[in-house]
């Protein structure tokens, strides 16, 4: 089995001011959020990359300022300290260039990280930003091995989605419930 790729970055840095259009439970502990905007015109989403991602700059708790937050001419975020963000990574989870909707799902971890907290609570018309980033691009695989946790429900969900139709392999989640008294739980996953 070779397990070789390129990680490619063709947005970086390509700073995104966004709103909330819309955001639902998918599951007790997801929340798909729907951001769109006039800044994603020209938005790189690579489907056939594996979790192409991107940078969310998430704002401070219940702060609410449209148009936040603001480049300056050096290119730098400017902003007073109580409006920083907090930087996570996200997998794209769909992209819609003509409604210029960008999907993400965040797992839900109650009030315990800023990301968490601000999609809990995230209603439309609500800012956020991102950096476009990248995704990967694997070259000679002959089958595919997916692991990951429930954070990484959304990569692994929109890369299989986008496989190649002969694409041979195995996803493995854990995830653990109240019911399940192993986390490991296996999963095939394949067309």
């Amino acid at each position: 089995m070779r397990t070789s790729g390129i990680t490619h970055n063709p947005g970086r840095g390509a700073f995104r001011r966004l709103e909330v259009l819309r955001a639902w439970r998918v599951t007790t502990n997801m929340r798909r959020v729907i951001l769109t905007g006039p800044e994603l015109a020209g938005f790189s989403f690579y489907r056939y990359g594996l979790g192409p991602y991107v940078k969310q700059l998430v704002p401070p708790m219940n702060f609410k300022e449209p148009g936040w937050p603001r480049l300056g001419e050096s290119g730098a975020i400017e902003c007073p300290d109580d409006q920083r963000p907090s930087v996570r990574t996200y997998t794209v989870r769909d992209f819609d260039d003509e409604l210029l909707e960008l999907i993400i799902g965040f797992v839900l971890h109650g009030d315990e990280g800023p990301a968490s907290r601000w999609a809990t609570k995230a209603e439309p018309g609500d800012s956020i930003a991102l950096l476009e980033r990248g995704f990967s691009q694997p070259h000679g695989v002959d089958r595919y091995v997916f692991i990951g946790d429930h954070t990484a429900l959304p990569a692994i969900a929109q890369s299989l989605e986008n496989l190649p139709d002969d694409s041979t392999g195995q996803a493995v989640f854990a995830c653990t419930t109240p019911r399940t008294s192993s986390p490991f739980v296996p999963h095939p996953a394949f067309r």
